[in-house]
């Protein structure tokens, strides 16, 4: 969440050259469901422009918890 914190504050000062992402993580969203409305609030309200994951981390790309945020 910090690191969000940082990117939200960098993309207000920097505007014009930063184009954050927010990560995505399937085991996140499971264990804690607001996880899924605070990627959804970058999304929609911060200016984020998409969502990044890394499966090599140990999860399936199209993990059934991760795949609303793909639609």
């Amino acid at each position: 969440m910090k690191q969000l914190d940082e990117l939200k504050a960098l993309k207000r000062i920097k505007s014009k050259t930063c184009l954050p992402f927010v990560f995505a993580d399937p085991r996140r969203i499971r264990d804690d469901h607001t996880y899924f409305d605070v990627i959804r609030n970058c999304i929609t309200n911060e200016g984020f422009r998409g969502i990044k994951t890394y499966p090599a981390l140990g999860y399936y790309p199209f993990d059934k918890d991760i795949l609303p945020l793909m639609l």
